[in-house]
């Protein structure tokens, strides 16, 4: 929209509500200027009035509007909107302005028109242009002046963007643009009074809430530590984009990009774009992610990232499971067909990481140093194993202890059998009262069950279902019979309870140390049937499907893939994509010594779980779990509902478990084709509905 000056708004306001005409003097007086002004506005306003069909006319020596009623009332209803008038500009301002208005053109512009915009003269104009050669040429840009057509700006739609954001957040101060942005939530307008709202309106009220809105969900995120004036000019980069996009200006694809350390700037972008309504999200593009991501890099502040790890990582998983492989070999004991242990030892080294492999409180270091001795080739066996399955972390000996404990209860667990019914309490945590559980049941076969519990639950628990209690330290006013045992429950002590035991419960003297019978659980037909429904729904749905990613960045090809799904299995590609990326982010997902990665999420916008592989054109260089380069060629795509059942759940679960549970497994995911793998998925299901 053409821009007035004040005087030039007046001088037509006044016209149009005098459709007589208005004398000469009576102009003078009402606009307060000179006769000779008036006849140079006459001259300024003569084109944008012949682009209206109307033109100023003397009629009897009164000047009046002279055009249609049509044309006169359309004129009319632009004038009333004053937020096109521009304010007077020194020529440093002026200048920017400038460059505002011919970026965002979308068409050559005559010097005459940006003249009047700007109220200044043609040789100005002209000037200016010349002054602004250079800083757009330092962004590549050029500014073309073609014969007959008029001015525009020649260069890349990314280098656009990044000139016209940076203009606009040097000419406004965060205080201005956060003042009106909270206008705009009250639904008031900007008035065009001064330079910084002039700059605010180059930006479209509506995208700009749209973009705020979206930073603003993440800023306790990634944001919390970012100064408001940092805050502005990523949600001015953004606005623009969007503007632009809008418009159907587009980006293309970035070149030498490093992808590895680009990663995280384009997990960002994904979140910020994610936020934003359907209908823009519809138009991003992979490209576009790269641009946002781009911008993000090379802004000043830092990005807040999160330090925890995901509840279920496959990382982590793996390499736990490479420390029971070591651990198994050099202690020569198979752990392998134990999962809890590989459940617990994952949740365990979650934790652990966290803590920078610091012991955790309890117990204290004394009692730890008596489990290292009743165990020490076991306790070697894990040093040794995690020095090479941990190679990057230094765990100190108490926290070497804990993972230590994991194994012996395993061990011990797997020599014993299970066999009165005991209640074992312990202070605060139940890691060693584990091991106290499985001597018990190995040492004493008298035992028919026993149960663990912390002495503050004791509220919680029917103690009279029990035949004996045992606590690992004193108990100062419990009212019942206990006995106070070492958690590593030494040979005299086992004396003693047997003797206690076959003293106050003689039947049990007599019975033999046979395994126990493990209950059988049933289930009702529907139940079955349930699961048989569900697990087929996730074999149906599994595919081997090519994507043409030549060029494309890992956030392109999410994107592309996850548009490549059913609609009705993905609400909202672009935040299912952006998740997926956030995941990648966290640690490396790619499977070592294979072409394959494994990327799962859940999301609200997933309506059921999914599996599926998507064989790339191109391999793209990629980190794995071990943190070496792999060629991926293969994407092993798993998605679930947030609200995901815990039986759906478990077959994801152990879908996921499937590609690294044995080499020839993992080949198959390499290689085989879908009836192959249907196949593999399908005997691995079929396992967990008879367990």
């Amino acid at each position: 929209m053409v821009k007035f000056t004040k005087r030039q708004d007046e001088l037509l306001q006044l016209l149009l509500a005098t459709p007589v005409g208005l004398s000469m003097s009576q102009i003078e007086t009402a606009i307060n200027s000179s006769r000779r002004t008036i006849y140079r506005e006459f001259s300024n306003l003569e084109l944008v009035l012949a682009n209206a069909k109307l033109q100023i006319v003397n009629q009897d020596h009164h000047f009046q509007l002279s055009g249609t009623s049509t044309d006169l009332a359309d004129f009319q209803s632009q004038l009333s909107d004053r937020h096109g008038i521009a304010p007077a500009f020194d020529s440093q301002t002026r200048q920017n302005a400038l460059a505002c208005r011919i970026l965002m053109a979308d068409r050559s512009m005559k010097l005459k028109e940006l003249a009047l915009d700007f109220d200044v003269s043609i040789a100005t104009i002209s000037n200016d242009l010349t002054t602004l050669a250079a800083p757009f040429a330092d962004y590549e840009l050029s500014i073309e002046r073609l014969k007959s057509r008029g001015i525009q700006v020649a260069g890349t739609e990314s280098n656009i963007r990044s000139l016209f954001a940076t203009i606009l957040n040097n000419a406004i101060n965060d205080y201005e643009f956060f003042k009106t942005i909270g206008k705009l939530q009250r639904g008031l307008e900007i008035a065009a009074t001064d330079e910084q709202s002039y700059f605010l309106k180059q930006l479209h009220p509506t995208v700009l809430l749209h973009c705020y809105q979206a930073v603003r969900n993440l800023k306790k995120q990634y944001f919390s530590s970012v100064p408001d004036g940092q805050l502005q000019q990523l949600i001015i980069t953004l606005t623009t984009a969007v503007m632009r996009l809008q418009h159907g200006q587009q980006v293309t694809y970035l070149r030498g990009i490093n992808r590895d350390d680009f990663l995280n700037y384009q997990r960002l972008a994904l979140a910020i774009l994610t936020q934003l309504p359907a209908e823009i999200k519809a138009q991003i593009t992979g490209a576009e992610i790269d641009f946002l991501a781009q911008q993000i890099k090379g802004l000043t502040f830092r990005i807040d990232q999160e330090s925890a790890l995901s509840n279920y990582d496959l990382q982590l998983t793996y390499r736990v499971k490479k420390l029971i492989d070591a651990v198994a070999t050099n202690f020569d004991w198979s752990f392998g067909t134990d999962d809890q242990l590989l459940n617990n030892l994952t949740a365990h080294m979650q934790v652990a990481l966290q803590r920078n492999g610091m012991p955790g409180p309890v117990p204290p270091s004394p009692e730890l140093q008596a489990v290292r001795s009743q165990y020490p080739k076991l306790y070697a066996a894990v040093v040794r194993g995690f020095a090479a399955t941990f190679p990057d972390q230094n765990f100190q000996i108490d926290e070497l202890t804990y993972l230590l404990i994991h194994f012996a209860s395993t061990y011990e667990q797997q020599l014993s059998h299970q066999s009165l019914k005991v209640l074992v309490l312990c202070p605060n945590g139940m890691t060693t009262a584990r091991i106290l559980k499985v001597r018990l049941a190995r040492l004493l076969p008298e035992i028919t069950t026993i149960e663990v519990a912390r002495i503050g639950n004791l509220g919680q628990i029917d103690l009279q279902q029990f035949d004996m209690i045992l606590s690992t330290t004193q108990l100062p006013g419990f009212k019942l019979n206990y006995r106070v045992v070492s958690p590593l429950l030494l040979e005299n002590e086992v004396s003693a309870l047997r003797e206690y035991i076959h003293q106050y419960f003689p039947s049990t003297a007599t019975i033999d140390s046979q395994p126990a019978p493990q209950p059988v659980t049933t289930l009702d037909f529907d139940t079955v049937y349930q699961r048989m429904t569900i697990a087929k729904r996730i074999l149906d749905r599994f595919m081997i499907s090519p994507i043409n990613n030549e060029h494309e960045t890992m956030a392109e090809t999410l994107v592309k893939i996850t548009r490549h799904i059913d609609p009705k299995l993905i609400r909202d590609p672009l935040e299912v994509a952006g998740k997926l990326l956030h995941r990648i982010g966290l640690a490396p997902v790619g499977i070592p010594n294979t072409n394959l990665a494994l990327v799962h999420t859940l999301s609200q916008q997933v309506t059921a779980p999914y599996c599926a592989i998507f064989e790339l054109a191109a391999p793209i260089d990629f980190k794995s779990m071990d943190a070496q380069t792999i060629r991926l060629q293969r994407i092993v795509l798993m998605l679930g509902p947030a609200d995901i059942s815990d039986y759906e759940n478990q077959l994801m679960g152990k879908l996921s478990a499937l590609v690294i549970e044995s080499q020839e497994n993992t080949e198959t995911f390499m290689t085989g084709s879908r009836q192959q793998l249907y196949q593999l998925i399908s005997s691995a299901f079929l396992n967990e509905l008879t367990k």
